[in-house]
């Protein structure tokens, strides 16, 4: 891992000025993660936040469970990387992870946030109701064709 010995740079006044491994922005007090200035390694605060948040997008899962809200840890599937979403195939600026086995959270799928993931929570919790909407669905456009 680099340490940032390469990216510090002495100036005229003899102190180092230091910029982050990642992006390469000047680091200072403000914007020098806390966490990484105590290691000793030259990362951002932006950078810190947004390997973060993609670690909570691959590991955490927020979920009601007997009414409760819950956080689950384990690998979830892959994040798309076109974006689209798994079910309508579209692209999407952000899609939701539905899962459906609160034991094992790599059995899910990355869907839109509204139409799709309400569709697929509506199929989880009826199922049967969805099969008989379907089938009378099936049995009236034989009627009208």
């Amino acid at each position: 891992m680099n340490k940032g010995k390469i990216l510090t740079i002495t100036n005229k006044i003899g102190s180092k000025i230091k910029y982050c491994s990642k992006c390469k922005v000047k680091l200072d007090n403000k914007n020098w993660s806390k966490f990484y200035r105590r290691i000793k390694q030259y990362k951002c605060r932006k950078c810190d936040n947004k390997h973060i948040h993609e670690w909570d997008r691959k590991h955490i899962l927020t979920t009601f469970i007997n009414g409760k809200e819950t956080i689950l840890k384990g690998n979830k599937r892959p994040y798309p990387k076109d974006q689209k979403c798994e079910i309508c195939k579209e692209v999407r600026k952000f899609l939701i992870y539905h899962h459906w086995d609160d034991k094992d959270i790599s059995k899910g799928v990355w869907c839109c946030p509204f139409e799709c993931h309400g569709l697929a929570e509506t199929l989880d919790k009826n199922i049967l109701l969805g099969n008989k909407y379907l089938k009378l669905k099936g049995k009236i456009n034989e009627k009208i064709y």
